[in-house]
């Protein structure tokens, strides 16, 4: 079997590409000028750059003719003469007019041919389509200064520095709050121009910008950190340092980010007063509740003994000589309840002042179902005698101690049947979900309450009735120091004669 040797392998032909083909095509313009600036010769692809057929261009157009009136007298005055003397110039700038009247951005190198005895004869010029490089020139600066505009803008301090730590840039909030006016910190170590120190201590801080240059990661000062102004000021400041990278990922400078945060370390100092001053006011309001239950319970102690005294004497002078005494048998009577009245005087002090000395103490949710038929139990004997019916909705479980929460439904309940109207007590308690509390609401038929006193009752011996009614003006005033102690608040609407709806939140489970 033959083989055929490679190099006599058939190849595919390219076709010759002629010297005048590949200047009429190229990727650039070529023009050939006189030394008057005549257009002589112009390829292909200049002319159809210029909207023009070649013929129109070398009839005797001049170069000048195509240039605006900017590039004409740069021509002129610079790369004309530049030609003379050097007889080269690259990379010169000049805006050409197309056919349409519009504008070709150009970059053009021109070279001058000389004759054999050093003569110029022609100019030669290589023109570039420089659109898409001015373009992106001009996007590149509208960039820049979009940045620039920005960071001079910006309502927080800006300060860029090189890898060397100098600082290359500074906006004017930079400028104001370091002290070094009209951007005399360029150029200048950062060290130098600010100058970092502890709140509390004065101590010196270095700045994290050379750590974030160093690290290549994101930092900022500890807080409560101070700025030392050039003037001497000092400013509570917050920071944010940034490494800048390039496109390979290596740092090439940083960015550093001060926030003047004066008005709001103010605040905290102020706050941190207030609080100081509101554990104070609570200790002592504390010990002062101390003092109110121990005082409560030695007064009751002292009170107890004169008011046993007194009852005892009473009963013994009414078995001794009641039948003597006549009318006088009355005025026993009336002594005698009134020591029943300070007695129940004493226990309503006492429970006063256990409600005022408690704290809000953590609870576990509470069935308000089964505390209501407490308070039913216990008040039995009012509600028989009285002919009040007590009914209720389903009530939803609250966080509160189960005492408290007796002692507030036995004080609203009590309050109904003890200031009734002529007709049997109708007593209804409903309660209402609202997020995160409960309204709960005792509505009664009683004889109501005037608006101006709406008000005083919930205030310790506030009695709108005198000795007619039973009690001492202790119940609701004890119901506001619950309510008050959870977080909630009790309040009444009514009507004279119209009957009363007392409101209390309490927290929901």
């Amino acid at each position: 079997m033959e083989t055929t040797p490679i190099d006599d392998q058939p190849t595919a032909s390219v076709p010759d590409e002629t010297a005048e083909e590949l200047y009429e095509t190229a990727p650039c313009g070529y023009v050939t000028t006189s030394l008057d600036g005549r257009i002589l010769k112009v390829n292909r692809t200049m002319s159809e750059w210029l909207g023009y057929e070649q013929g129109e261009l070398t009839g005797g157009v001049r170069l000048l003719e195509l240039l605006t009136v900017g590039g004409r007298m740069f021509y002129e005055t610079h790369l004309s003469p530049m030609l003379r003397v050097g007889g080269a110039v690259n990379e010169i700038a000049l805006d050409m007019i197309r056919k349409d009247g519009g504008v070709l951005p150009t970059l053009v190198n021109a070279r001058q041919t000389r004759s054999v005895v050093d003569q110029p004869i022609l100019n030669r010029l290589t023109i570039f389509n420089a659109s898409e490089r001015r373009m992106y020139e001009r996007e590149l600066l509208a960039a820049r200064n979009l940045l620039r505009t920005t960071l001079v803008s910006i309502g927080d301090a800006v300060i860029a520095i090189d890898v060397e730590g100098r600082i290359n840039f500074m906006n004017p909030v930079a400028d104001e709050l370091s002290g070094w006016k009209n951007n005399a910190g360029v150029g200048r170590p950062i060290e130098e121009v600010l100058v970092s120190v502890r709140e509390e201590t004065g101590a010196r801080i270095a700045n994290p910008i050379g750590e974030a240059i160093r690290s290549g990661v994101i930092g900022g000062l500890a807080e409560h950190t101070v700025l030392i102004s050039k003037d001497g000021r000092r400013i509570a400041v917050d920071d944010s340092a940034s490494p800048i990278k390039d496109e390979s990922g290596a740092v090439v400078g940083g960015v550093l980010i001060l926030r003047d945060i004066s008005a709001r370390r103010e605040v905290e100092r102020q706050l941190e007063e207030t609080h100081d001053q509101i554990r104070r006011r609570a200790d002592e309001l504390r010990r002062s509740n101390e003092d109110l239950s121990q005082f409560a319970h030695v007064a009751s102690h002292d009170l107890r003994s004169p008011l046993s005294t007194i009852t005892r004497y009473v009963q013994l002078l009414d078995r001794t000589y009641g039948n003597d005494l006549g009318e006088g048998r009355e005025l026993l009577e009336y002594v005698s309840d009134a020591a029943k009245r300070m007695s129940s005087l004493i226990d309503d002090l006492l429970e006063y002042a256990h409600v005022s000395a408690e704290g809000i103490h953590s609870s576990a949710p509470v069935d308000p179902n089964v505390q209501l038929q407490t308070v039913l139990d216990n008040l039995q004997d009012a509600i028989s005698a009285s002919g009040a019916i007590v009914t209720h909705d389903v009530l939803p479980e609250v966080l509160i101690d189960p005492t408290s929460l007796v002692q507030l439904l036995q004080n609203l309940i009590g309050n109904a049947i003890h200031y009734r109207s002529a007709d049997p007590p109708r007593i209804h308690i409903t309660a209402t979900d609202q997020n995160r509390r409960v309204l709960f609401c005792c509505r009664d038929n009683g004889i109501g309450i005037a608006p101006e006193y709406q008000a005083q009752i919930f205030e310790p011996f506030k009695r709108l009735h005198g000795s007619d009614r039973p009690g001492s003006g202790i119940g609701l005033a004890v119901c506001k120091k619950i309510a008050e102690r959870y977080n909630g608040r009790i309040w009444v609407e009514s009507e004279v004669n119209h009957g009363s709806a007392f409101f209390l939140t309490l927290p929901k489970a």
